[in-house]
C-alpha cells in the first residue's frame, strides 16, 4: 500500500470501516470534518469539502473506486438505489442544483359562483405546506424532464398558459393557490401517477 498523507489515510479508513457500503461524498465529509475544523477556520466545512475532493481524485483506482454517487473500496458496493420514478426525477433535479423546498399552498375551497358572471369562486383561508420542486417556465429542458407529477401553475386568476409546474408528491388540488418569489400562482390542472 502507497504511503498516505493523513487525511488521505483518513478517508481510506473510513472507506475500509463502512465495508460492504460504500459512502457520498457528503457523508465522507460529514464523517470527518469534526477532526479537521479546525484546520479550516476560514473556508469551514467547504473548504474541507474542497480538500476531500482532491484526496478522493488521489485514491480513486489505486485504493477505491468511484460508482454513481458512492465511494468505497474495491471491496463494497453501491446501495440498491430505489428505482421509482420519483426518486430518479428528484435525483435529477438535484444534479442540476434543484432541490426540495417547503411551499406553503393555501388550499381553495368553493365558495359558488359570481352571481354576475357565473364563474367560480374560491376562498383560500387553510394553509399546509407540502415538499415540492418549483420549474418555472423558462426551465424548458426541466419541464420536459418533468414527464408527471406536474400540477400546472399560472400567476393569473384567468391566465391562458402555464407559468411553471410544481413537482410534489404531497396532496394539492385545483385551484389552490402557491406564493413564490412574489408572485402568486393557481393550480389550473394536475397529474397523477401511481408507480412510486
Amino acid at each position: 500500500m502507497p504511503k498516505l498523507r493523513k487525511l488521505e489515510q483518513d478517508i481510506y479508513d473510513l472507506l475500509k470501516q463502512k465495508e460492504p457500503s460504500m459512502l457520498l461524498w457528503r457523508e465522507i465529509v460529514s464523517a470527518l470534518y469534526s477532526s479537521y475544523k479546525p484546520k479550516y477556520p476560514k473556508s469551514g466545512k467547504k473548504g474541507f469539502g474542497s480538500a476531500v475532493s482532491v484526496k478522493l481524485g488521489k485514491l480513486e483506482g489505486k485504493l477505491i473506486k468511484h460508482e454513481s454517487d458512492y465511494w468505497g473500496t474495491y471491496n463494497s458496493s453501491p446501495p440498491i438505489e430505489p428505482t421509482t420514478l420519483w426518486h430518479r426525477l428528484t435525483q435529477e433535479f438535484e444534479q442540476v442544483g434543484g432541490h426540495l423546498v417547503d411551499l406553503t399552498i393555501k388550499k381553495a375551497s368553493d365558495a359558488g359562483r359570481d352571481p354576475v358572471t357565473g364563474h367560480y369562486q374560491f376562498s383560500h383561508l387553510t394553509e399546509e405546506t407540502i415538499k415540492g420542486i418549483i420549474v418555472l417556465r423558462s426551465a424548458v429542458e426541466l419541464v420536459s424532464v418533468a414527464q408527471s407529477f406536474k400540477i400546472y401553475l399560472r400567476n393569473h386568476y384567468e391566465g391562458v398558459e402555464y407559468a411553471g409546474v410544481v413537482l410534489t408528491k404531497d396532496p394539492i388540488g385545483w385551484m389552490d393557490r402557491v406564493p413564490w418569489k412574489n408572485e402568486l400562482y393557481y393550480v389550473r390542472h394536475f397529474e397523477d401517477r401511481d408507480d412510486g
